[in-house]
């Protein structure tokens, strides 16, 4: 995050899409948490968008949202937009 914002030139604008994870059940919104750390790098976070609700791939090929067995987790991919202040 520190050289996203040392390459950034003043009122650049950036995107960053990433997915939220789950680990043994628990939902970690890292959308939300690369957010917050951006903030804390000297960015303004703009907004955090939910692109899909359903992500598809190798990591969750065995896991039960995969499978559609019963959850309230639930995987994502989102933007976040943010600019340099």
């Amino acid at each position: 995050m520190q050289h996203l914002h040392a390459v950034l030139k003043p009122s650049a604008v950036a995107v960053v899409v990433l997915g939220n994870s789950i680990l043994q059940g628990i939902v970690i919104p890292t959308d939300h948490l690369f957010g917050l750390i951006a903030e804390q790098c000297g960015l303004h976070v703009v907004t955090i968008s939910i692109l899909r609700e359903k992500r598809v791939g190798n990591s969750i090929i065995n896991s039960s949202v995969r499978h559609g067995k019963t959850t309230k987790a639930a995987l994502y991919e989102a933007t976040l937009l943010s600019f340099m202040i």
